[in-house]
């Protein structure tokens, strides 16, 4: 996903081809060794720890090692644009790309610091919601952040704040009218990745709020054509998926949500890697739309291994593990 808003780094340098430039490249290996060290860890961990929850234990390892993956793709994107400059401004712009990922990676850091009891159940979840490192390095998103107008920016901003805000599980005060905003002002811009985000986030708010699900429904073929011009279509698909199965089965189509959760399900397991906290949800929503249909033994399976991918997502102490250990409980019994 692309959020966060690129400046322009500033720093204007001459290299051979897979020779780093310098200056600029040189300091932005520091900066990001600087925001995750030994030291960031076992803070994080004791802030956890504090907040005497159960899970505290299993949450700061699988918090840790997702940082740790998630340093490595800035050092990725950050050593391939420097060892093979990308030409023009676009050298500048994957490097400030890389260093504004980095400050969401300390915004983050900072608020696992200050995390109550309450909200320790979503950190893991949170640091799935870090804008991918990808971005940096692809050319065509960078082209298209370049044109980017003040007001795109603003709203652009704006998205960066609801989404990093969301980590605390509950909604998002003006989601929809900020999502609806910002569609109309991508459509103008050409902005296609962060139009196909904000329409596809709109279909997950609308499906959940009842009486609505009629119009998330009808965002779908215009969700799907702005899914068609970005990146990460595959996560995107799923997600969309995902929304339409929720509005299919508040509406009482419940052979079609099975479908579509279906559909977003193999979406899900192509996009996500292993141990994302995300599979779950996903396998578990199939789940429960076939106990729906009252086909219980056929929901089984999915129901063990949405737990199965919980323990190893979250831990066997976590919240989201134990109630589905209570509901494969339930279901086993004669």
């Amino acid at each position: 996903m692309l959020i966060g808003a690129l400046g322009i780094a500033g720093l204007v340098c001459t290299t051979r081809e897979h020779d780093e430039p310098a200056a600029p490249c040189e300091a932005e290996r520091t900066a990001i060794q600087a925001e995750w060290s030994e030291s960031h860890r076992t803070a994080i961990t004791e802030a956890l720890r504090a907040t005497n929850v159960a899970f505290a234990g299993d949450t700061a390892a699988r918090v840790s090692a997702a940082l740790d993956t998630y340093v490595r793709g800035l050092e990725s994107a950050r050593s391939q644009l420097c060892k093979q400059p990308p030409p023009g401004a676009l050298f500048e712009q994957g490097l400030a790309c890389v260093g504004e990922l980095r400050v969401e990676l300390r915004l983050f850091r900072e608020w696992l610091l200050r995390i109550t009891a309450a909200d320790a159940r979503f950190a893991v979840m949170a640091v799935y919601e870090l804008p991918s490192s990808d971005d940096c390095t692809n050319h065509k998103a960078l082209q298209a952040k370049a044109r980017e107008t003040p007001q795109l920016e603003t709203v652009r901003k704006q998205v960066t704040d609801a989404i990093r805000d969301t980590r605390t599980g509950k909604p998002v005060a003006g989601a929809e009218p900020l999502f609806r905003e910002t569609a109309a002002i991508a459509e103008t811009a050409h902005a296609d990745e962060l139009r196909a985000l904000v329409l596809v986030r709109l279909a997950g708010v609308l499906a959940e709020i009842p009486g609505r699900e009629g119009e998330a429904l009808a965002l779908e073929p215009v969700a799907l054509a702005a899914i068609k011009r970005a990146t990460h279509e595959r996560v995107l698909v799923a997600e969309l998926h995902r929304a339409m199965g929720t509005a299919l089965t508040r509406s009482g189509a419940t052979d079609k949500s099975l479908t579509r959760l279906e559909a977003a399900l193999a979406a899900a397991r192509a996009a996500f890697p292993a141990g994302d906290p995300r599979l779950p949800g996903y396998v578990h929503a199939v789940a429960v739309a076939l106990n729906q249909q009252q086909r219980p033994a056929d929901a089984r399976p999915y129901q063990e291994e949405a737990h199965r991918l919980a323990v190893d997502a979250f831990g066997a102490e976590h919240p989201v593990t134990l109630a589905l250990a209570n509901e494969l409980a339930q279901a086993r019994r004669p």
